[in-house]
C-alpha cells in the first residue's frame, strides 16, 4: 500500500508544474505551433501563430503573435508530449508589451478562456500594455485584437494538468498494477 501511495503521489507532483514561456530563442517570424509541445502547450488559429523580434531598441525581444498579426491566436493545454491528450491549467497568465508611451502603438486585445468541453468560462480585454490573467480549469485561450490593432503576448504562464478523465484512469490501473495473484 505504502509503494502505491508513494506512486499516485509522484504521478500527481509530475502532472502538474508551473511554466512561463518568453519565446526566446526561435527566430523572428518563424511560425510557431508545436514547438513547445514538451511543456503542455501549442499554438494555432486561422493564420498559424509567428515569433517576432522588435530588437533591443524597444527593449522587447521575441514575442508571440498570430501568423498575420490581426487573426485569432488559439493557445491549447494537452499532456507534456502528446497534444492528443487534454489538459487544463488552473492559472494562465500574459503580457502585452504595447501601450501608451512605448513609442510603437497602443493594443487592443481580447480574450476568451474555455473549458475542457468547450464552454467559455471567462472574457477579458486589454487596452494597452498589462496583464490578462484567467483562473479555473482552462483548456483553451483565443486571443484576437480589436479595432485591427493587432497584438502581441509575451511571458505566457500556465499551470498545465490533465484533464480529470487521466486521474480518473490512473485510479483505476494503478491499483490493478499492484495486485496480487492469489495462490490456489
Amino acid at each position: 500500500m505504502k509503494k502505491l501511495f508513494a506512486l499516485t503521489a509522484s504521478i500527481v507532483a509530475t502532472a502538474s508544474f508551473a511554466t512561463t514561456l518568453d519565446f526566446e530563442g526561435i527566430p523572428s517570424g518563424a511560425i510557431t505551433g508545436y514547438e513547445y509541445l514538451a511543456n503542455g502547450v501549442y499554438f494555432g488559429g486561422p493564420a498559424g501563430a509567428q515569433v517576432y523580434d522588435y530588437g533591443s531598441g524597444f527593449g522587447i525581444t521575441e514575442i508571440l503573435t498570430s501568423g498575420d498579426w490581426y487573426s485569432p491566436l488559439v493557445i491549447t493545454f494537452c499532456a507534456p508530449g502528446d497534444s492528443s491528450i487534454d489538459a487544463i491549467s488552473n492559472t494562465v497568465q500574459f503580457y502585452n508589451h504595447f501601450g501608451p508611451g512605448n513609442g510603437l502603438e497602443t493594443d487592443m486585445l481580447q480574450a476568451w478562456a474555455y473549458d475542457i468541453n468547450g464552454v467559455q468560462i471567462d472574457y477579458q480585454q486589454l487596452i494597452g500594455d498589462g496583464w490578462l490573467s484567467f483562473a479555473g480549469g482552462i483548456h483553451k485561450v483565443v486571443v484576437d485584437d480589436m479595432q485591427d490593432t493587432a497584438f502581441t503576448i509575451d511571458d505566457l504562464s500556465f499551470q498545465s494538468v490533465p484533464e480529470p478523465g487521466t486521474f480518473a484512469a490512473l485510479g483505476i490501473a494503478v491499483p490493478l498494477l499492484f495486485r496480487r495473484r492469489k495462490n490456489s
